[in-house]
């Protein structure tokens, strides 16, 4: 599934997976959120609330090796900030790794990517206060919540973080 949208400044894009409890129930586990936080020129700057089994690379990034996950405590969510221009492609999954490896003339780089990916981010335009998006789900059960929060002028990202390591929803209240 592919979708495109708008975002302006603190506008969180959720990523969760549905789940079915031994019981039957339903549930969603929380992946990621990314929020933008910065406009500059041709520019946003994203932090990436992740967990630490997910993985965020970006596409032709120089060091192609997300940090190792044993760095941070399993099952912990964390922010990675990263600055992106138009064009600028992200891809989120677990246990993603790209490895690239000259051919026999030394010439060409080959790139093998190790690992399931859940969602490629491209940012597509920047402008003033507004960017566009394109997301697509790469796997099923997956779900994306854009819905912008309510009437809130700036969020609190320890604040998120620190609510999602309890398992809470950080949408419940305004932050």
């Amino acid at each position: 599934m592919e979708v495109s949208t708008q975002i302006e400044l603190d506008h969180p894009i959720d990523l969760k997976r549905a789940v079915t409890n031994p019981d039957g129930s339903a549930t969603h586990e929380h992946l990621l959120t990314f929020i933008p936080v910065q406009f500059r020129g041709g520019t946003v700057k994203f932090c990436f609330v992740g967990r630490s089994d997910v993985n965020i690379l970006r596409e032709g990034a120089r060091n192609c090796n997300p940090p190792a996950s044993n760095m941070r405590p399993a099952g912990r969510f964390s922010n990675l900030a990263m600055t992106l221009k138009t064009g600028d492609l992200i891809r989120v999954g677990t246990g993603l790794l790209d490895l690239k490896k000259r051919d026999d003339n030394d010439l060409n780089k080959i790139l093998i990517r190790v690992g399931t990916g859940l969602l490629d981010l491209r940012l597509m335009s920047v402008s003033r206060s507004r960017a566009t998006i394109r997301a697509t789900i790469l796997a099923d059960g997956l779900l994306l919540n854009l819905e912008p929060l309510g009437d809130c002028q700036e969020l609190n990202l320890r604040g998120i973080i620190e609510r999602l390591n309890r398992g809470a929803d950080y949408r419940s209240d305004a932050l």
